[in-house]
């Protein structure tokens, strides 16, 4: 069975190719030479030179960029040369049109797409009628299944009527673990970092700021440590300036995923999201490296996909998150929520469990 993972988004493809590389499968990853966004693009986990079995697509042929048409083309060749394709963001847009046997991978996207359950209604309205999200509705619709990594967007799937199977997200606990203190931070009493994109409606960020700034009539000699991307980047700067914040938040620039494990060892407390319903990559990173994370998510959705609930400290409003951070000033209730955190991302996040979702589901539509 020879397996491809189209696109790379969030470093999914790649860090699930390796790992099933690393188990002995034949698997290969797709990429186009230029990706939107430095998170998606190669060596961002790894730092290291492009591997064999990373195939490239090129986007500029003479100087210019390929048309629609030649991407297909080009697409299509590469996809018959495999018997299924695992795709993410829009690839299965292209494993529609390819006529090969693929298989939808959602990070979320099933909240964007039209159909009658979507629950963000600001996309609903920005995208329900979008040419491009009408196919993607259809790739949806003739894929024999889908893997879905977020618990909260089951209900949207079951609402569609789509045929779905849960896989977390893919976490290596060889190189996600405890690293020694370096004592960055350490004039510092107690130190949150915020790694998600700063994005009010989807992420919740302006409430971690608004809880914060109450926290430092608890905790003054506080830092909150954010990074510097996404649509609110710019409000969430003014609001930092509202809020009196300018001494105890910081913006760091996207980093690759090695220097991002580096700066879990030097923070105590990592926030996540806060609208959605469900925790995000970084925050199953974070709890693989024994840090305690704040985040929202829907408990009956996720004891329903998991089987359990995460040692993770459940909020939503700013008055939980707020009580939280509070929570978090102990550190003996830090360090052991830290280490149950590890323990539990072993359990459900752990490579060898994803990859075996993924060839299970590959027999499946291969049969």
């Amino acid at each position: 069975m020879k397996i491809l993972n189209a696109f790379n988004m969030a470093q999914t493809g790649y860090s699930v190719t390796k790992a099933m590389r690393a188990r002995g499968l034949n698997a290969d990853l797709m990429v186009t030479s230029k990706e939107r966004f430095d998170v998606d693009r190669l060596g961002w986990e790894d730092g290291v030179e492009i591997p064999s079995w990373v195939k490239v697509v090129k986007l500029l042929s003479g100087g210019r960029l390929v048309s629609q048409p030649e991407l297909v083309v080009k697409l299509i060749v590469l996809f018959k040369q495999y018997d299924v394709i695992f795709t993410y963001g829009l690839g299965s847009l292209y494993g529609l049109v390819s006529g090969c046997v693929y298989v939808p991978c959602d990070a979320g996207l099933i909240r964007y797409l039209p159909f009658s359950a979507n629950r963000l209604a600001p996309y609903r309205q920005r995208f329900y009628h979008s040419v491009v999200f009408e196919v993607l509705k259809k790739s949806y619709r003739h894929a024999k299944v889908i893997l879905f990594m977020n618990p909260d967007t089951l209900p949207l799937f079951e609402n569609a009527g789509l045929n779905v199977k849960f896989v977390p997200f893919i976490v290596s606990l060889d190189k996600y673990k405890p690293q020694p203190r370096k004592g960055l931070f350490d004039k510092y009493d107690l130190v949150f970092f915020m790694p998600s994109r700063l994005d009010w409606k989807e992420k919740g960020s302006d409430k971690v700021l608004r809880a914060f700034a109450m926290f430092l009539h608890v905790c003054p000699n506080s830092l909150l440590i954010l990074v510097d991307w996404g649509v609110d980047a710019n409000r969430t700067k003014s609001l930092v300036r509202q809020l009196g914040l300018e001494n105890n938040a910081k913006f760091l620039k996207p980093m690759p995923k090695r220097e991002l494990i580096n700066l879990y060892s030097e923070v105590d407390v990592v926030v996540d999201q806060f609208m959605v319903g469900s925790w995000g990559l970084a925050a199953a990173e974070a709890m693989a490296c024994e840090k305690p994370v704040i985040t929202y998510y829907e408990a009956d959705l996720t004891r329903k996909c998991f089987g359990s609930l995460p040692p993770m400290l459940n909020a939503w409003s700013v008055a939980s998150i707020l009580s939280s951070m509070i929570h978090c000033e102990d550190v003996e209730a830090r360090e052991s929520i830290g280490r149950a955190s590890r323990e539990w991302a072993a359990k459900h996040h752990g490579s060898g469990l994803v990859v075996d979702t993924y060839v299970t589901t590959a027999m499946e539509v291969l049969a």
